[in-house]
């Protein structure tokens, strides 16, 4: 089974494309269970929304890696604490590791290699605990709204497989083999291969289209990216591929000269580098043709996606001071 691991690095998208001489295509399998949520917040507590002044009150939760299909444990994850208006940090409990300075009021737990720990492993659990002091009761003389606000953040690195089908159009009509994808990879952005459209034919009534390229003439590759993950708690922030953070890599291939293409030339002829952001949903559009000449009655493109990426929910946790009245 394919493994991936997640990783702390920046944004990167790559598509290798794999061209053979060949008349099968890749099988995918939907046997195993694709995870979207790799992490999620689990038994998330409040000891109390409407402290007094001066008491404490602490919020606490279970962060879980639910990764079991693909990669053996997530090797980092951070909640940051980063807006605590009004409130004194207490304490600041991470099982497994955390980055504290008081000074500079960062208040963070890290889980990952550099800590005593280590990265928190598929189905596993760390607790995180901060306890708050509320304002003092020379501050708090009407009730006091005040709100904490924490991000949840994990990088992922994630793969497709799939399998395109081009023929030789003097020697066949159509290919033997059919276009196919391989189960995604873990992680909350899903991405889908859009191959060209070589044929259709009819089926129930209904118009079903046949997928495959034709060697020597460009077609479309498209890429369409989704966001399948939710927020076990808060709200998910917009996730952006931004430009130059996807590489083309097209062995065997090249870029058309005369139809669109989202990439521009990297630094080999068989690399090519994205000219715009994808904000998740969107897609990411190159116009490829063969280079040469393909004797075969079919090759098959292989192509194999790989991106990375901070998948990041922030949750405002509201709270309400209560003074004390003498």
């Amino acid at each position: 089974m394919t493994k991936f691991k997640i990783f702390a690095f920046p944004l990167v998208v790559m598509l290798v494309v794999f061209l053979c001489g060949c008349d099968e295509g890749g099988e995918s399998s939907e046997a195993d269970k694709y995870v979207a949520d790799l992490i999620t917040i689990e038994d998330h507590t409040v000891t109390r929304t409407d402290p007094y002044a001066g008491s404490i009150t602490t919020i606490s939760f279970l962060v879980k890696n639910n990764d079991d299909n693909y990669g053996e444990y997530v090797s980092y994850v951070e909640v940051d604490f980063f807006d605590i208006p009004g409130f004194e940090v207490n304490s600041l409990e991470c099982e497994g590791g955390k980055v504290q300075d008081r000074d500079n009021k960062i208040y963070k737990c890290i889980f990952d290699d550099s800590q005593t720990e280590g990265a928190i492993e598929s189905d596993d659990m760390r607790a995180v605990s901060i306890s708050l002091k509320a304002p003092s009761k020379d501050v708090v003389h009407t009730p006091m709204d005040l709100t904490v606000s924490y991000l949840i953040t994990y990088h992922v690195d994630a793969f497709r497989e799939s399998s395109v089908p081009i023929i030789n159009s003097f020697r066949i009509e159509k290919p033997t083999t059919e276009f196919s994808q391989s189960v995604h990879a873990d992680g909350p952005i899903f991405v889908e291969f859009k191959p060209p459209v070589g044929g259709t034919h009819e089926e129930e009534g209904k118009t079903v289209e046949e997928h495959w390229g034709v060697a020597g003439e460009p077609f479309e590759l498209k890429l369409e990216f989704e966001d399948k993950g939710k927020a076990s708690v808060g709200d998910v922030q917009n996730v952006v591929l931004k430009k130059g953070d996807i590489t083309l890599n097209i062995p065997g291939m090249k870029k058309s000269d005369e139809l669109t293409c989202d990439f521009e030339q990297g630094d080999t002829s068989t690399v090519l580098v994205s000219e715009k952001d994808v904000e998740v949903p969107d897609d990411i559009v190159c116009n490829l043709e063969t280079v040469g000449t393909v004797e075969s009655p079919q090759i098959t493109a292989t192509l194999s996606a790989e991106f990375s990426y901070d998948y990041v929910f922030i949750k405002k946790q509201k709270f309400t001071i209560r003074p004390i009245l003498e």
